[in-house]
C-alpha cells in the first residue's frame, strides 16, 4: 500500500510526459493540479479524454478524476500557490539546426518566476522536459531568480528529473522503472525530490541515481542516443543480411542479445527509429557536441544511418516494381511503432512523400493513426480502416510497423485481394517459408533462401 503523502503537486504542460506522469502521481494518492494554456484540451481532458493513444490511460485518467486527486487548470499562478512542487513538462522542439527549442521552457520559467513573487513557503520546481547540458542552471533558475525576486537555494529550489516513458508502455514504465534519475544542486532540494519518489515507490525497490543537475541532463541525451545507436547498428547488419543467401537478422540478433553485455532490446531491424524523442535527442547532442568544438562522429553515422533506411526500402519497391507511375501501393503502419498513433518522424511519411512524386495510387491502413495521417498527407492518399480494402487490386503492399493485426495475416488474403502478391515486410513479422511459397515475398534483413 502507498504511502499518505500531504505533498501537492502540479505539472505544466499536459503533453505526453505531463499527463502520463501527472496521473500516475494521482494513481498513487498525491494531489495532483494539470495546468496547459489549450483550453480545448482541457476540456477534453476534464471529461476522460487524454487525447492521446496510450493503452489505459483514458482508464486511469477517469479513475483519478472521480476521485477528486486530479485537476485541471489554464492558472498557473493559482496552481502553484496551491501545490508545494511544480513539474515542468512542456515541449522541447528542434530548430531548423537541430538545437533545442526553448521557447516553451523559458515561457514556463517566466510564469513560474511570476507566480512564486507572493509566496512565502519554499518551492521545488522538477524539470522533466529533455534539455542540453547546463540549461536549467544557467537560464531556467536566471528567469526565476530575476522575476520572482527570489533566492536560488533558499526560497526556491531546482531539480531535473528525466523521463525514460517508452509510447505504448509509458504507464508500466512510470510504475516499473529502470532507474530514476534525480539531478540536484542542494541537500533541501535533494531532500524534497528523494522522499517524493520513496513514496512513490513504497511498496518496491527501485534504482534510484542521485546526481548534480548538469550529469542528469546529459543522461537523458546519452540514454536516448545509446538506444538509437543500437538500433541504427543492428540495421546496418540488417543491410548487410539482405545480401547473404540464408541469413536471417533475427537470428543475428537473438545471438548476441543472450550476450548479457548487449542485451536483446532495441536490436529490432526495420525501416529506421522514428517518434517526438531519438531523431530529435540525436540531433540535438550533435549540435551541442559542436557547440563544444567536439565533432561526435559516432552519432552522425547513427543519424545518417536512420536517414538513410527509408531510402532503402524506397529503392526495394522501385526494384520489385519495376516502375511506379501509375502502379497501386498499399501502406500498412502509419505511426512510427505499433501501440501508438504518434506520426512524429515516422518513416511512412518519408516513404509515402517519395512514392507521391512518381504518381502511384498510395492506400494506407494503421490501427490507430489514421485521423493523425489525414493531417499529414491530406487527399493525397486512400485512406482505410479495413485492412482487406486497403490491399485490394493493390501492386505491392509494404509493412512498415508490427502492430498485432497484421501479425494474424495469411498469405493467401493477400494472394486473394491483391492485384500483384508483392509483399515487402520490413518487420519480418510473418514467417517467411510459409509466405514465400504463396506470394513474392521481401523480407527485409533476410538473405535469400
Amino acid at each position: 500500500m502507498t504511502k499518505k503523502t500531504n505533498t501537492k503537486l502540479s505539472f505544466i504542460g499536459l503533453g505526453y510526459v505531463g499527463l502520463t506522469t501527472s496521473i500516475c502521481f494521482a494513481d498513487k494518492d498525491f494531489h495532483v493540479i494539470g495546468v496547459d494554456v489549450d483550453k480545448s484540451k482541457l476540456k477534453k481532458i476534464s471529461s476522460g479524454k487524454s487525447g492521446i493513444f496510450e493503452p489505459n490511460l483514458n482508464e486511469l485518467l477517469c479513475k483519478v478524476l472521480k476521485t477528486k486527486r486530479f485537476s485541471i487548470s489554464d492558472n498557473l499562478s493559482d496552481s502553484i500557490k496551491k501545490s508545494d512542487v511544480t513539474f515542468i513538462t512542456v515541449g522541447t522542439p528542434a530548430n531548423h539546426d537541430g538545437s533545442v527549442g526553448l521557447q516553451f521552457i523559458k515561457s514556463a520559467a517566466t510564469d513560474i518566476g511570476h507566480a512564486l513573487k507572493n509566496k512565502s513557503s519554499y518551492h521545488l520546481v522538477v524539470v522533466k522536459s529533455t534539455i542540453v547540458p547546463g540549461t536549467t542552471e544557467n537560464i531556467i533558475v536566471p528567469i526565476i531568480t530575476k522575476i520572482s525576486g527570489k533566492k536560488y537555494d533558499e526560497d526556491f529550489g531546482i531539480c531535473y528529473n528525466p523521463e525514460f516513458l517508452s509510447e505504448g508502455s509509458a504507464i508500466n514504465d512510470m510504475n516499473n522503472p529502470d532507474k530514476i534519475v534525480l539531478g540536484s544542486s542542494n541537500s533541501k532540494s535533494k531532500k524534497i525530490i528523494n522522499n517524493l519518489y520513496n513514496i512513490f515507490y513504497s511498496t518496491q525497490k527501485i534504482n534510484i541515481v542521485n546526481t548534480t543537475i548538469s550529469n542528469a541532463e546529459l543522461i537523458k541525451y546519452a540514454n536516448n542516443a545509446f538506444l538509437a545507436t543500437k538500433i541504427s547498428y543492428i540495421n546496418t547488419i540488417a543491410n548487410i543480411c539482405n545480401n547473404i543467401p540464408n541469413v536471417n537478422v533475427d537470428e543475428i540478433a537473438r545471438a548476441i542479445g543472450l550476450d548479457s553485455r548487449i542485451n536483446s532490446k532495441f536490436l529490432s531491424a526495420g525501416p529506421g527509429y522514428g517518434g517526438s524523442c531519438f531523431p530529435k535527442d540525436v540531433k540535438a547532442l550533435i549540435q551541442f557536441s559542436s557547440s563544444l568544438d567536439y565533432s561526435p562522429k559516432l552519432l552522425i553515422a547513427v543519424d545518417e544511418v536512420n536517414q538513410l533506411q527509408p531510402t532503402l526500402i524506397i529503392n526495394i519497391i522501385k526494384q520489385k516494381l519495376s516502375f511506379i507511375d501509375n502502379k497501386t501501393i498499399s501502406i500498412l503502419g502509419l505511426a512510427f511503432k505499433s501501440k501508438t498513433n504518434d506520426m512524429r518522424e515516422s518513416v511512412a511519411i518519408k516513404i509515402i512523400n517519395e512514392l507521391l512524386k512518381q504518381n502511384p495510387t498510395i492506400k494506407v491502413h494503421d490501427p490507430e493513426a489514421i485521423d493523425n495521417a489525414k493531417q499529414i498527407f491530406g487527399d493525397r492518399v486512400d485512406y482505410h480502416n479495413n485492412i482487406i480494402e486497403a490491399i485490394k487490386n493493390s501492386d505491392c503492399c509494404v509493412i512498415l510497423n508490427d502492430s498485432i493485426e497484421y501479425k494474424s495475416l495469411k498469405p493467401t488474403i493477400f494472394k486473394k485481394y491483391m492485384n500483384k502478391a508483392l509483399v515487402i515486410d520490413t518487420k519480418r513479422i510473418f514467417n517467411y517459408s510459409e509466405f514465400n511459397e504463396i506470394v513474392d515475398y521481401y523480407c527485409y534483413g533476410v538473405g535469400s533462401y
